[in-house]
């Protein structure tokens, strides 16, 4: 656009040209990598020792049942290609969504937020039917006795982890693209708090409307879908209520910096506050409503939903 306002057709044309070619060739290599990328290795196996006949080391868990669960699911996100398109789903939608923060006036102040919504994305993405993804695994947590607090606080680690440290790193590039360093504490705390709010929401959707998710699509195509759904209207009240917590926790950092003139970092850090007892809230209700439908859980975690 700028060498077509400038009277160079031909300039304008020839990058427009090297666009839609390097565009065809990234689609052509994406298209080629994409079978792959979609077939998980198997659960038991693992790696090119397994294929040629070595056996697999046992895994062990470290630590306490908590670790134990977030020391599975973390492999789960790392080795399921379904868990690991969610992180990538969420920041790119958290990008678009957040454009405006990157490209705005002040950019330098705006800017570091982005990470807030990521955050926020990620989480959604991740911690909303967080038992979906386990099925098999779910029946070994109910066959071994397994404390459904445990469960819970092991799901949220693992999630909140992976989310925190996503979020974290969007914001620090958020903060070097623009320059804005002075508003990326503020923000840390504001990805936190977004952070927490999801993870807390999601787990609670999980225990009240969960539903069965293939982890593996086996070949390039359309995959065999699970049944069942879960419950629209759970996740639609979950998502009010994510609304506006998130709402209230901009409503603070607004506050601190307009009407009380105090900046953005008391505000930011009293919403990471909030938003940590409300995780801590949200964790506890899901451990009881978990304890008391194991039985239906895993009903709807089964192949037929």
């Amino acid at each position: 656009m700028v060498d077509a306002h400038a009277g160079h057709p031909a300039a304008a044309a020839a990058r427009l040209a090297y666009g839609v070619a390097a565009t065809a060739a990234v689609g052509w290599l994406w298209a080629r990598a994409l079978d792959r990328q979609l077939t998980n290795p198997a659960l038991s196996g693992g790696g090119r020792r397994h294929a040629e006949g070595e056996a697999a080391r046992p895994v062990r868990f470290p630590g306490r049942p908590v670790r134990a669960v977030a020391w599975k699911d973390l492999i789960y996100l790392w080795r399921a290609p379904v868990q690991r398109a969610r992180v990538i789903a969420g920041v790119v939608t958290a990008a678009v969504v957040a454009l405006p923060l990157l490209t705005g006036r002040h950019a330098s102040a705006t800017a570091p937020y982005v990470g807030a919504a990521v955050a926020g994305f990620v989480a959604a993405n991740l911690a909303t039917n967080a038992f979906g993804v386990d099925r098999e695994a779910f029946a070994g947590y109910v066959l071994a006795g397994s404390d459904p607090a445990d469960l819970v606080r092991g799901k949220g680690l693992a999630v909140g982890g992976v989310v925190g440290v996503v979020a974290a790193l969007v914001a620090l590039a958020g903060a070097a693209f623009a320059g804005g360093w002075g508003e990326l504490p503020a923000a840390l705390f504001m990805t936190a708090a977004a952070a927490g709010i999801g993870v807390g929401g999601g787990l609670v959707h999980s225990v009240l409307s969960p539903f069965p998710v293939n982890i593996a699509t086996p070949a390039l195509g359309r995959q065999r879908r699970p049944r069942g759904r879960g419950t629209p209207g759970v996740g639609l009240l979950v998502f009010a209520v994510e609304l506006g917590a998130g709402g209230l926790a901009v409503g603070l950092l607004f506050a601190g910096r307009a009407l009380v003139g105090a900046g953005s970092l008391p505000g930011a850090v009293l919403a990471a506050l909030l938003a940590a007892l409300a995780r801590a809230l949200a964790l506890r209700f899901a451990a009881r409503r978990l304890a008391v439908r194991l039985p239906e859980v895993l009903a709807a975690l089964s192949p037929r939903g």
